[in-house]
């Protein structure tokens, strides 16, 4: 998936129309069950579950490139090179669904040891 951007839209606009992707299920088949949108800079870490209650961890990126703000949705099972998810979603997220997931929840657990958080 690529980004989606609109012009005239702030910061605020812009993280409410990409949740609400998750609730219509228009384009996605999962919806945002919990968001951390504490010290964003930009990375919003969700637990998202699947119709069939699977849990999986997404990042949806928010950026401003020369003043439009975009949007762009990825999961753990794409490798995403951020990480500073919320280690508690390590815990309460299912299995992870590949082993590009199961590597990046390393390296969350390792941003987080380098960092002194975990």
């Amino acid at each position: 998936m690529g980004w989606t951007s609109m012009k005239g839209l702030d910061e605020g606009s812009a993280l409410s129309m990409a949740l609400a992707e998750y609730e219509s299920h228009s384009r996605l088949d999962w919806h945002y069950r919990e968001a951390n949108d504490e010290d964003r800079q930009g990375e919003l870490y969700l637990l998202l579950e699947n119709r069939a209650g699977r849990t999986l961890i997404g990042i949806t990126l928010i950026s401003n490139e020369g003043g439009d703000w975009g949007w762009k949705h990825m999961d753990e099972s794409m490798m995403p090179f951020y990480f500073k998810c919320p280690l508690d979603f390590l815990d309460r997220a299912d299995e992870p669904v590949n082993e590009s997931a199961a590597k990046w929840r390393q390296g969350v657990v390792e941003y987080h040891k380098e960092n002194g958080n975990g």
